[in-house]
């Protein structure tokens, strides 16, 4: 049975209102396993405004109060990027 995906968006899961889908495969067995929605503009911009209210209600923690070993994986991964 083919799944299809719904959008995320604003803590719910939402169908979206395309037609156009993209076929999930199973990179394992190679069998399609889903459907996702190509979602239309107008649910990219409700989910990228519902992300941006919710990044900007949460508490940010100064970095010094984050632990040692936070602080040098995120020094690593910048470091291993260059």
């Amino acid at each position: 049975m083919t799944e299809t995906i719904k959008n995320f968006i604003d803590g719910e899961l939402v169908e979206s209102a395309t037609t156009d889908f993209i076929e999930l495969v199973d990179p394992v067995t190679g069998e399609a396993d889903g459907r996702s929605p190509v979602s239309l503009p107008e649910e990219v911009d409700r989910a990228y405004a519902a992300a941006e209210r919710a990044l900007a209600s949460r508490p940010t923690p100064s970095r010094s109060a984050l632990p040692s070993p936070l602080k040098s994986r995120g020094v690593r991964r910048v470091r291993n990027r260059w």
